[in-house]
Parts: C-alpha cells; structure tokens; sequence
C-alpha cells in the first residue's frame, strides 16, 4: 500500500518485500565471492551491510542492484525474477526503479550541479517546462543543503558536498531502493555524519528502501536491519532494537 506525499513521491508502507536473493552465488576466476547467500529486503528499510575489505558485501550489492549478473541462484524484485530479464528490461529497471550512490562520486565536471542532477532525473525533460517538477526538485536540494550551489561546477564544492549532489542525482527519479556502496568513504567524520542523515530523512520523507554498505559500526547503529558479511557468507542478520540517531554515532579510532 503507498500513500502520495506533498512532493509527489509515493510514501512506502513498510512491510512488503521488494527484494529478494535466492542461493546466489559470484565467482570471479573460479573463486567464490558470494556463496549461495539468500535474504529478502522489506520495503521503507535501512539496512546497512557490515564486512571487511573482501568480504564481499560490494557485490552482493552489485548483484542485488544488477550491476552484475549472479553466477547462479536468482533475484527477485518485487516479485519478479530480474535474473531473467532482458538488457532493455534491466536498463529500464535501473532507470526507473534504483538510486546508486558510490564513494567516487562520478560528477560530470562540465556540467554544472543542477545539470548532473538531470541526469537523474526520471522526468528531466520535464523540469524544464514544469514549475511543479521544478519546484519539487528544488526542495530537494534544499532538504539536502545544496540549492544554493546549483549553477556551481563541482570541482568549487567540498567533498561532502559534491556527495550530495550524488544523492539528489540519484533521488530526483524517485527511486523505490537507493544502493550507497561505501558513500561515506572517502568523507571525514562531520561530512559522514551529515550524509547518515540526510539518507534517514530521504527515507523518512519518502519512503525509499536504503542498501548501505559500509565497514563503520557506528553507521550500522543507525540502521533497521544488520546484515555481516566474511568471506561471502552472511554470517549475522538481525533487526535493530537499538537504533541510534545520526548525531549519536561515537566516532574514534
């Protein structure tokens, strides 16, 4: 069941499943990266994905998001087997359905923030003749603090900044999930905290389903579900009892 927000977005009722894993399996030159993992993703939830460097938690993200293909087992989303779709069905899925952010932040550096947001854009064609699409992406930007740098190139704008851009790039479609693999990576301890936040109130505003890869614990906390991964196993996955707010994480050496 959805529900329509003020700004246009369908609100997720959490709940339902909108992605599933069936015994996938990666390999990469006969090695096993992901050994028949299986897990289901409920609709409206955060969840953040804990593991080492190889561990793995990179491409069960690249294989869930269909960046890469399984070398057996299947994926589902929302009930259909996307392992089985065509490259146009893939490429529509991508399009219409999924958000990526990456640590690298991938801005075009000759085009200014608002156009690398177009690009986006499920609708960015019809930004440009809709005051209303206009004005929702713009409180967009405003919500993630950068409205005011929209005819900026990126190379003026600090690290964190241009992550945002990143983020409002892959929410101006109006995703159902959104796939940050490492998005705070390559960021220091205020940016981080604040990229934390603003993907809790983009789930909270509207209702995106967040798959957030990360080694930080501390980002784990903030989360509705932990999954951890070693050596290509999910070896614990549980529910949150004790979520903590963005602003709480302890975050020392």
């Amino acid at each position: 069941m959805k529900q329509k927000t003020a700004v246009g977005k369908e609100e997720t009722v959490m709940g339902s499943v909108i992605l599933e894993a069936k015994s996938v399996t990666k390999k990469f030159d006969e090695r096993n990266v992901l050994n028949e993992v299986s897990l289901s993703v409920e609709k409206g939830h955060f969840i953040a994905v804990l593991g080492h460097s190889g561990s793995g938690k990179s491409t069960l993200l690249n294989v869930l998001s269909t960046i890469l293909t399984p070398s057996s087992g299947e994926v589902f989303y929302n009930g259909k087997n996307i392992t089985r779709f065509s490259k146009g069905e893939i490429a529509n899925l991508r399009r219409d359905k999924i958000g990526f952010v990456f640590q690298h932040y991938m801005l075009l550096p000759n085009l200014t923030v608002r156009e690398n947001i177009f690009l986006g854009a499920e609708k960015r064609n019809s930004y440009e003749k809709d005051k209303t699409d206009m004005k929702e992406l713009e409180n967009l930007c405003a919500l993630l603090g950068i409205d005011k740098y929209l005819d900026e190139y990126p190379f003026k704008l600090s690290g964190g900044e241009q992550q945002r851009v990143c983020i409002a790039r892959a929410v101006a479609k109006n995703p159902e999930i959104l796939f940050c693999d490492e998005a705070t990576g390559a960021l220091d301890k205020d940016n981080s905290i604040n990229i934390v936040k603003l993907l809790h109130e983009i789930k909270k505003k509207f209702g995106t389903t967040i798959f957030f890869t990360t080694h930080n614990r501390e980002i784990a906390k903030t989360a509705d579900r932990v999954l951890v991964l070693e050596d290509g196993n999910i070896i614990n996955d549980y529910m949150n009892d004790e979520i903590i707010e963005p602003d709480a994480m302890a975050w020392g050496i």
